[in-house]
């Protein structure tokens, strides 16, 4: 099951290196009218056309800014959304911005402005609506923070398994379920080993939490029947693998002295 997650992380990164440009100045190049587009709105003060805000919306733009920011344009970006909808458009896998959040700044940008717009703030564009205060999430907020991709990996999984530590975290303290599974048996814990390779203190840390958050998914098993535990391999992630043999349950010893007295 390891080696099939790595495998197919392989295979997706590769595709997605051939359609998007993942480093930072790529994606200003490959998205500069775009950006421009936010850029002249914010500095002239410009209403923004269905066509212009299509741009926005519906190429993946989103999901790039998050991944990549800097995190001012995601947050220009975000306030000239009006619907919750556009927050959570996906992309061919099934994922919205927050499978991509780069940091926890931008999983709260995200979340904060999709709470917003469920709570009928989506009027209110411009910075101004970035700081509107806080608000109860919603049930549509819910099932943006716990939505599933294509093959039922939630976005606290995923940024588990790519070791994005300060957003996974964040996704957790705001609700995302860390006792999900998806097609395949995996769950947070599983993808959290991942984040600790060669003995990574920040997904070290992480790890800590996931296993805190769901205790019970130290045993919990993927289809091909491989426990945390077993993802953990010593020479590459050895301190995960002491960090989870230590957690599981310890196997009762039989009561030797009681059975002598009773006979």
């Amino acid at each position: 099951m390891i080696k099939k997650w790595i495998i197919g992380s392989t295979a997706v990164l590769t595709c997605a290196l051939s359609a998007q440009a993942y480093d930072a100045q790529a994606f200003m190049r490959q998205y500069k009218d775009t950006i421009s587009i936010v850029e002249t709105n914010y500095a002239h003060k410009l209403p923004i056309s269905g066509y212009e805000r299509k741009q926005l919306f519906q190429k993946e733009f989103l999901m790039r800014a998050a991944e990549f920011g800097p995190q001012e344009l995601l947050d220009k970006v975000l306030a000239l959304a009006t619907t919750p909808l556009q927050i959570a458009q996906e992309d061919n896998l099934g994922r919205t911005a927050l499978f991509y959040a780069a940091d926890s700044r931008a999983a709260d940008s995200l979340l904060n402005r999709f709470i917003s717009l469920e709570a009928a703030r989506g009027l209110q564009v411009g910075y101004a609506a970035m700081n509107a205060g806080p608000v109860e999430p919603g049930k549509k907020a819910q099932r943006f923070l716990n939505k599933t991709d294509n093959e039922g990996a939630t976005a606290l999984m995923i940024l588990l398994r790519d070791g994005k530590t300060s957003a996974a975290e964040r996704l957790l303290a705001r609700g995302a379920n860390p006792c999900v599974q998806d097609k395949d048996g995996v769950t947070p814990l599983h993808m959290a080993v991942l984040g600790t390779k060669n003995n990574n203190p920040a997904g070290l840390k992480t790890l800590q939490k996931v296993l805190k958050a769901c205790p019970k998914n130290i045993n919990a098993k993927t289809k091909d029947g491989l426990l945390p535990l077993h993802w953990a391999d010593k020479a590459v992630y050895s301190k995960a693998y002491a960090l989870l043999k230590q957690a599981m349950p310890k196997k009762q010893a039989p009561n030797w002295e009681g059975k002598l007295k009773a006979l």
